[in-house]
């Protein structure tokens, strides 16, 4: 099992980034890097007093792509600062200067930064890390707090050597304390954080002999999805995984092989969950005895006895507590009547059926049944339903997480 390290939380986040024309702009190429080393896709801006002070170069060498500073681009369609503010899951300017922090609090809009910042519709979005000499901070203070009151957040300057020489309040915060706080903005906004979610996925193998063995079509696909989009909510995920053809881009997976060892580990993390999600095609029959070595073929006809599995979401069903538990019902077709025998049977809060023509397809149909409701969704890929699945999680199930998604969503 690997053990889970540090959430990527930036891991693809638009994340725009600009830069005043002050000394500190060389923090910002080292902001860059960190950015990009969590996964974030990262544009840079530049204002037309900063591309005088450092090449653009530097920044497009550390991005592998265009820098942003020129406002006037000839047969433009779209301009740049509307493409960009729509683009950006949020704006941080570091430095910001005095010249920006007035020009943002007066509307002035004369280059593409400061038309780029006009065009934000959501201030919240926006994070500016001022950078400039004692008294200059000193006289922009109130413009300042004119723009907290926006909604805009401000990363405040700290003491220490500035551009001068001399020992003062205005020298710009660490890039590394900066990139936390970027995290924190979209920490903030995650409904999952701070909570577990285990999952199950891909087919289980019952062994015949030592070499064949009894499974399934099951892809792994719809467990791959549900385990991503956990985690960009902010969940700890714990994937338990059978064979699959694909594995999310997580750090904590465990492997098993058996309906018996995925039973094991099951419980032995079950508790850690604070919603669990039994995604794996499990196998409903295993070999009453196997085989040591390989079969020959030479023995001609044989029978195989086989004896039913375990339930493992019926045994978690008993012990569930007040965790979420979520099933599915693989069925000839949409057959609701079984799904709802099932659900009761094992104290499920919600429940998701598929045709059997999902096995190994990217699109299929489904229904979703939770509580009294019905949701019916048609031909709509794995992440898709991963989506609906944890909009009803998040918000009709009994679970602190409810409210987070309007209702109708």
């Amino acid at each position: 099992m690997k053990k889970r390290k540090r959430m990527r939380i930036l891991k693809n986040k638009n994340v725009l980034l600009g830069s005043g024309a002050g000394i500190s702009i060389y923090k910002t190429a080292y902001l860059l890097r960190l950015l990009k080393k969590e996964k974030a896709n990262v544009k840079v801006i530049l204002s037309k007093n900063a591309v005088k002070l450092i090449n653009p170069v530097l920044f497009s060498s550390l991005i592998k792509d265009e820098v942003f500073f020129d406002q006037f681009k000839p047969y433009q369609y779209k301009p740049d600062h509307i493409n960009l503010s729509e683009w950006a899951d949020i704006f941080i300017i570091a430095p910001c200067t005095a010249d920006l922090i007035s020009k943002f609090k007066n509307r002035i809009a004369d280059d593409l930064l400061t038309t780029t910042f006009l065009s934000f519709k959501d201030k919240s979005k926006i994070i500016l890390a001022p950078a400039m000499e004692e008294n200059m901070w000193n006289n922009v203070k109130n413009y300042v707090t004119e723009l907290k009151k926006e909604g805009i957040n401000i990363i405040e300057p700290k003491k220490g050597e500035l551009a001068s020489g001399k020992i003062g309040t205005g020298r710009m915060e660490e890039p590394e304390n900066i990139l936390k706080e970027i995290e924190n903005f979209f920490l903030k906004k995650l409904p999952l954080i701070g909570k577990t979610v285990l999952i199950t996925s891909g087919a289980t193998r019952e062994y015949i002999d030592d070499v064949r063995f009894i499974s399934n079509a099951s892809s792994g696909k719809m467990g791959k999805e549900l385990a991503t989009l956990a985690e960009n909510l902010g969940a700890d995920v714990i994937f338990i995984t059978g064979d699959s053809k694909v594995l999310p881009d997580i750090e904590n997976i465990i492997k098993v092989k058996t309906c018996k060892e995925l039973r094991e580990k099951v419980l032995k993390n079950y508790k850690k969950a604070d919603i669990i999600i039994g995604a794996a095609a499990v196998s409903d029959f295993t070999p009453v005895k196997k085989v040591k070595g390989k079969i020959k073929r030479e023995k001609g006809e044989i029978i195989i006895k086989l004896k039913k599995t375990d339930d493992i979401l019926e045994e978690l069903g008993k012990r569930k507590g007040k965790r979420v538990l979520v099933g599915f019902s693989l069925e000839k077709g949409i057959d609701i009547k079984r799904a709802k025998e099932k659900m009761k049977k094992k104290n499920l809060d919600l429940i998701v059926v598929n045709p059997l023509s999902a096995m190994e397809k990217d699109k299929t149909d489904a229904a979703v049944i939770y509580k009294k409701r019905i949701i019916r969704l048609k031909n709509k890929t794995k992440r898709e339903i991963a989506q609906h699945i944890f909009k009803i999680i998040t918000f009709h199930c009994n679970t602190p997480l409810r409210g987070v998604y309007r209702r109708g969503e």
